[in-house]
């Protein structure tokens, strides 16, 4: 009788243990998340922000600078091949 008390009881804190382990590592998990859903949001804002924007001279420069590369004729453009 007394061993299956003991075995019961260990078999318990066994239990325990492994359950709190999941639980941290969860938690881990979730606050990873998290981070992320925030970064996320915070480039759901930028998108929503940009889309936004009126469709004006300064907006087509400053798009054809960015995604075309593209320049004035007047300007001097200097590349950097250095990595960060």
């Amino acid at each position: 009788m007394k061993i299956a008390v003991i075995v019961l009881l260990l078999s318990g804190i066994v239990t325990t243990v492994q359950l709190n382990l999941q639980i941290s590592e969860l938690q881990k998990t979730a606050a990873a998340s998290r981070e992320e859903i925030d970064s996320l949001n915070d480039d759901i804002d930028e998108l929503i922000d940009e889309i936004e924007q009126p469709i004006d001279e300064n907006y087509i420069m400053k798009f054809a600078r960015e995604s075309l590369n593209y320049h004035l004729p007047s300007e001097i453009v200097y590349y950097n091949d250095m990595t960060k």
